[in-house]
């Protein structure tokens, strides 16, 4: 008899699946945490609540769930995208209050907060404990290359945890040799617009290299630090150091100034006038020995240091892959522009629990050097939101993927190749690469076959149109509209399909702020259980 109501029950509700709960006022704007409770509510009751501002109707019968990202759509656009989409009935789209990111970046911010979930008080108090340990192993340790000189035969300098090697375990990205593929390391340098808005020299934007091409060469990283003496107002180089992924000293050199030193900044730079009388190196031979040690390009060789633009304007030298930990470990970020940065000696006293620039006879520029290395190497280990503002991933939350394969579910991600390295890493996650748009539909369609499946993908149609104009951005969303009416035909019925769109650019908007992103859900054709 129960079964009987129930059935009919489904049957008198079939035409409604998701709707907009009109009696609930929302005093503030939805979040991507608010989208992931109505994910979690669907699929795992255990860690979702009911949402507060959309009414789920027979979520027993939805066999699984799509996300569709779209970065560079708006509300405006998401609605105007709808319009063409007949297959499906969506929710009026609502804005989204995303996490803050400089405009490049915002999708792997939004995707990076839609992928870890928050733990519910018992579980966060469980795994309190065991995660504070589990951070403490996993804490690099501090390099000290004198008290490490009579080390244990065959350790060499800088191995363990802090070169990424010994206490923690293989990252995913990282290949048999222990060192990082390519293709992940490339996701986390400057873009040529971060390092324009940065203050680094840079000539026009290179060519990307194939993603095939570096996806299994091991990135070379070299960390550099110069230090710098007065010349009347302006800064010249005195000293630069150079040390490699195992912190092995590869350059360190006094560079015979070029004029005059007025001042030599002893406090800082640690250069007095008795080690200036001995220095031959020309700036123009320490530039030619990074470079040798860098090798031709395109090998893929990386810079790190922290706000490196004005060392690499000591040394002349311009150089398109740049791993900058004062913007990789910002204390503030803005939309556009450089971040509000932090000291080297800040950071690492914080994320690596170790003090520097200690000695009275100024800095060091290898043990700079090292420290920068340090923070870089933990950056690329935890990913691409680690210590961000307002990130709080940590002992309470868990990520979504394990979350969802505890309760019996799939998932599966389809992007391009850098996009899924960075932001879908976990063990969890079927990786699927898509070379286009259209792509990425076909490999979805033929995924979706499979019962109790969650799926992330990502369209980039709008975002590659963001800079071409009205008419662009107008074919864009045609496109777009084509490719969900697409999926919403041919997908099996009673999928969940969410679509969020992570904001137009800010030129696209009024006014100086980015518009905020957007969000739409529909159910697929549903048929009762």
């Amino acid at each position: 008899t129960m079964g009987k109501k129930k059935n009919r029950a489904l049957e008198g509700q079939a035409g409604v699946a998701l709707t907009h709960c009109p009696t609930h006022e929302r005093e503030r704007m939805l979040t991507v945490a608010d989208v992931q409770n109505v994910l979690l509510w669907t699929l795992h009751a255990e860690l979702g609540s009911m949402p507060q501002w959309l009414c789920v109707r027979n979520k027993p019968v939805i066999c699984g769930t799509l996300m569709l990202f779209l970065p560079g759509v708006d509300v405006a656009a998401l609605s105007a995208l709808l319009t063409s989409v007949s297959a499906c009935s969506f929710t009026e789209p609502q804005p989204v209050r995303l996490p803050k990111a400089h405009e490049q970046r915002v999708l792997h911010a939004a995707v990076a907060e839609m992928m870890h979930v928050p733990l519910p008080r018992k579980r966060k108090a469980a795994n309190s404990s065991t995660s504070e340990r589990a951070d403490l192993s996993n804490m690099p340790v501090a390099l000290d290359h004198a008290a490490n000189s009579d080390a244990a035969e065959g350790s060499a300098p800088g191995e363990g945890a802090a070169s990424g090697k010994g206490a923690c375990a293989p990252h995913a990205q990282q290949l048999a040799g222990g060192g990082w593929r390519a293709a992940y390391v490339r996701s986390f340098a400057l873009t040529h617009t971060e390092q324009l808005e940065n203050g680094y020299n840079v000539s026009a934007p290179l060519p990307e290299d194939s993603p095939s091409k570096d996806a299994e060469q091991s990135a070379r990283l070299f960390a550099l630090d110069c230090e710098m003496c007065c010349v009347g107002e302006r800064l010249q180089l005195a000293r630069v150091a150079l040390i490699d992924e195992k912190h092995q000293v590869l350059l360190d050199e006094l560079i015979a100034p070029e004029q005059p030193i007025t001042d030599y900044n002893t406090r800082y730079s640690g250069i007095t006038p008795e080690m200036m009388e001995g220095a031959t190196m020309s700036i123009d031979d320490a530039r030619e020995r990074i470079l040798r040690h860098l090798g031709p390009w395109p090998a893929p060789a990386f810079l790190v240091g922290h706000s490196l633009e004005n060392d690499l304007k000591a040394l002349r030298l311009t150089y398109p892959r740049v791993l900058d930990t004062a913007v990789l470990f910002p204390l503030r970020v803005n939309t556009r522009g450089a971040p509000a940065k932090c000291s080297l000696r800040a950071l690492t006293a914080r994320h690596l629990r170790r003090e520097i620039q200690q000695s009275a006879d100024g800095h060091d520029p290898t043990e700079d050097a090292a420290a920068a290395l340090d923070l870089a190497l933990l950056k690329l280990r935890h990913g691409v939101s680690y210590a961000m503002p307002g990130a709080s991933w940590g002992s309470g939350f868990a990520e979504l993927p394990a979350v969802l394969r505890e309760a019996g579910w799939r998932c599966a991600a389809i992007g391009l190749d850098a996009e899924l390295r960075l932001l879908h890493q976990h063990e969890a996650v079927d990786r699927y690469v898509s070379r286009s748009d259209e792509d990425a539909v076909a490999l979805a369609l033929r995924e979706a076959g499979n019962d109790r499946l969650a799926v992330w993908m990502t369209q980039h149609a709008m975002l590659e149109a963001s800079t071409r104009g009205a008419a662009a951005r107008g074919a864009a969303v045609l496109q777009l509209g084509v490719q969900l009416q697409k999926l919403c035909a041919q997908l099996p019925a009673n999928m969940l399909l969410t679509v969020l769109g992570t904001g137009a650019t800010a030129t696209e908007g009024s006014g100086a702020k980015r518009p905020p992103g957007c969000v739409a859900l529909a159910v697929t054709r549903l048929v009762p259980a």
